[in-house]
C-alpha cells in the first residue's frame, strides 16, 4: 500500500473539477479495495475490473411507418448483454515537484448473445446498431496523465465527461443506492475523444478545516480533441469532429461549479460540415452536509453555429444552429433516506421548414427515467428516419435524415423527475422515480409534418400536441464484498403512459408500455 501522506497531493486532482468531471479520465489515486500490486518504490499496478450482465424484457411501442411490411407495433425487445471490462492502471507517487505519474489502459469485451438486429423499421436507430455493429472487443481510454503543484497535463484516448451530464457524459453505470443522477438504466455507449490537455492551479491548496486532502480553490484548463466517437461523429465512419475547450473550475465554502467554452468544426462522411461554439455553467451549492444533506445544483448549455449538413426537400442550404439546454436539482436526505427533485429543459423546433435549428439534444448517457425517452422516444423517432427514407416520399432522403433517431436523447422537453431512496440496511436500497414531460414547443415529426403542409404533427398523426406523458420507476437492489470482489444485483421496472404526442390523428391513445431490467455485476 501507499503511505496516506504520499497520496494526499494526489487529491488535488480528485478534487479539481476541471481535470476530472469536467475534462474526464478515472481518479489517479490506487482503490486500497482492488488488487494493487507495488511496482518500485513507488510505484502501483491496479487490475480493476468487472463482469456485468443486464437482461431486460420490453413492450413494443406504437408507430405508424409507410412500409406496409413494419408492423404497427414493434416487438418485444427481449434483450441480453454481456460486458468483461479491464483497465490496468500504472500510478507512480513522486516526492519532489512531480507529484504523480499515472498511465491507464481501459478495454471491453460486449457481446448481445439476444437482441441484436435491428427489426424492421428500426434500421437507423442508434442503439440497434450500437448493439449490431460495436467491435466485440474495444478500447475505451489509453492515456498517461502526470501532476505536479502547479498544474496537470493528460494526453490519450479519454471518456468525455462534462459537469452533470448535459453536454457529455462518461457512461458509466448509475449507482442505485443513490438518487442524486438516476438510479434506474444501465450503460452503453460513451463519447471517446482523442484529447491533450493542461490543467493549470494558479493558487495554493487550501486544507479543508479539520483536516484531509488539500484542493486548490481555482483550476483553469485548456484542451484540443479529436473526437474518435460520440452522438453525432464517428471517426471509423469517415466523420472528422475536432473541438478546442477552455474552462475555469473552482469551489469555495460549500460552493463547486464553473463554466467553459468549447469551440467544434465537423465534417460528415456524407459531405457538409457543423460549426458550433458551446457555453456551459454548472455549479453545486452544499447547505448541509453529514448525516442530515441538503444541496442544490444546476447546468446550463447553449450552442450557436450553423452547418450545411442537415438538408430539407425545401431548404437545400445552410441553416443557423441556436440551441439552450440545462437541469437543475434540488436534493437532501437524513440518514438512510435521500430525495432529489430534478427538473429538465431542452429547447425545440415546431418549424422543420425555417432556416433555423433550435432543438437542443441532451447526450444519449444523461438517463431520464427508463422508458420515455430511452425507449419510447428512441423507437418512434427510428421510425420517422425511416419514412423519411422510404422511396414514395423522395427517391433520395435528404442528407441528415438518419439524425432524426435520437437515441434515446431528452430533445424539445420540459420534464420533471422526482426520485427517492431508501437503504433498508447497507446492502439493500429500494428507489422509486416519477416522470412527466411535454415538449417545449409543439411535437414534430418530420415527415407528418411535411405530408400535413407544415402543421406540427407527431409519429401517429396527433397535430398541436405537446403532452409526452408519465412514468413510474422501481428498482430494488443488494450489494455484498465478498473476498476480493463486490457483488451487486439489482431489479427495475417501469410502467410508462404515453401522453397526446402519441396518439392517432383521430384520437386514439397509444397503450401504456412496460419494461423489466435485471442486473447482476462483479467488481474486483
Amino acid at each position: 500500500m501507499i503511505p496516506t501522506r504520499s497520496m494526499l497531493p494526489l487529491a488535488l486532482l480528485l478534487a479539481t473539477p476541471a481535470a476530472h468531471a469536467q475534462l474526464g479520465g478515472d481518479p489517479l489515486l490506487p482503490d486500497p479495495a482492488r488488487l494493487n500490486l507495488p511496482l518500485g518504490r513507488n510505484g502501483t499496478l491496479e487490475l480493476p475490473g468487472d463482469l456485468r450482465l443486464v437482461g431486460a424484457s420490453i413492450d413494443g411501442v406504437e408507430v405508424r411507418a409507410e412500409d406496409a411490411t413494419v408492423e404497427s407495433r414493434t416487438p418485444t425487445d427481449t434483450l441480453l448483454s454481456v460486458r468483461l471490462r479491464v483497465r490496468p492502471q500504472y500510478s507512480w507517487i513522486g516526492a519532489g515537484p512531480i507529484y504523480g505519474v499515472e498511465v491507464l489502459a481501459d478495454g471491453e469485451l460486449t457481446a448481445y448473445p439476444v437482441g441484436g438486429d435491428a427489426p424492421d423499421g428500426l434500421d437507423y436507430d442508434p442503439v440497434w446498431r450500437f448493439r449490431a455493429d460495436t467491435p466485440l472487443v474495444r478500447l475505451n481510454q489509453a492515456y498517461a496523465r502526470i501532476l505536479t503543484r502547479y498544474g496537470a497535463a493528460q494526453v490519450g484516448l479519454t471518456r468525455s465527461d462534462f459537469g452533470l451530464g448535459t453536454l457529455a457524459g462518461g457512461g458509466e453505470d448509475p449507482d442505485p443506492f443513490q438518487v442524486r443522477q438516476s438510479p434506474f438504466g444501465y450503460a452503453t455507449s460513451f463519447d471517446r475523444v482523442a484529447r491533450a490537455m493542461l490543467v493549470g492551479f494558479p493558487f495554493a491548496p487550501r486544507t479543508p478545516p479539520g483536516g484531509g486532502a488539500a484542493a486548490p480553490p481555482l483550476a483553469i484548463a485548456v484542451a484540443a480533441d479529436a473526437v474518435v466517437e460520440d452522438d453525432t461523429a464517428t471517426w471509423a465512419d469517415g466523420d472528422r469532429a475536432y473541438q478546442l475547450i477552455a474552462g475555469v473550475f473552482g469551489g469555495v465554502a460549500g460552493f463547486t461549479g464553473g463554466l467553459g467554452g468549447i469551440v467544434r468544426q465537423q465534417s460528415y462522411d456524407e459531405g457538409g460540415e457543423t460549426e458550433v461554439a458551446i457555453g456551459l455553467v454548472t455549479g453545486r451549492y452544499d447547505l448541509l452536509r453529514g448525516d442530515r444533506r441538503l444541496y442544490v445544483e444546476a447546468e446550463v448549455t447553449g450552442y450557436t453555429g450553423s452547418t450545411d449538413f442537415v438538408r430539407s426537400a425545401l431548404r437545400p442550404g445552410d441553416f443557423d444552429i441556436v440551441a439552450v439546454g440545462g437541469l437543475a436539482r434540488v436534493g437532501g436526505g437524513h440518514g438512510p433516506f435521500d430525495a432529489v427533485l430534478e427538473a429538465g429543459l431542452a429547447s425545440g423546433d415546431d418549424n422543420p421548414v425555417d432556416d433555423e435549428v433550435r432543438t437542443f439534444t441532451f447526450d444519449r448517457n444523461h438517463r431520464v427515467g427508463l422508458l420515455m425517452f430511452g425507449e419510447y422516444s428512441r423507437l418512434t423517432s427510428a421510425v420517422a428516419s425511416y419514412n423519411l427514407a422510404d422511396e414514395s416520399f423522395r427517391e433520395f432522403p435528404s442528407r441528415g435524415f438518419d439524425q432524426i433517431a435520437n437515441g434515446g436523447s431528452v430533445q424539445n422537453a420540459l420534464y420533471l423527475n422526482p426520485r427517492v431512496v431508501a437503504r433498508i440496511e447497507p446492502s439493500f436500497a429500494l428507489t422509486l422515480g416519477y416522470l412527466y414531460a411535454r415538449s417545449e414547443e409543439r411535437f414534430v415529426d418530420p415527415y407528418r409534418t411535411a405530408l400535413a403542409g407544415g402543421v406540427p404533427t407527431g409519429h401517429r398523426g396527433a397535430s398541436e400536441a405537446r403532452e409526452l406523458g408519465h412514468e413510474v420507476d422501481l428498482g430494488l437492489a443488494w450489494r455484498t464484498r465478498l473476498p476480493g470482489v463486490q457483488l451487486t444485483l439489482r431489479g427495475q421496472g417501469a410502467v410508462f403512459v404515453p401522453g397526446e404526442v402519441f396518439d392517432t390523428a383521430d384520437g386514439d391513445e397509444a397503450p401504456t408500455v412496460m419494461g423489466y431490467w435485471l442486473h447482476a455485476e462483479v467488481q474486483w
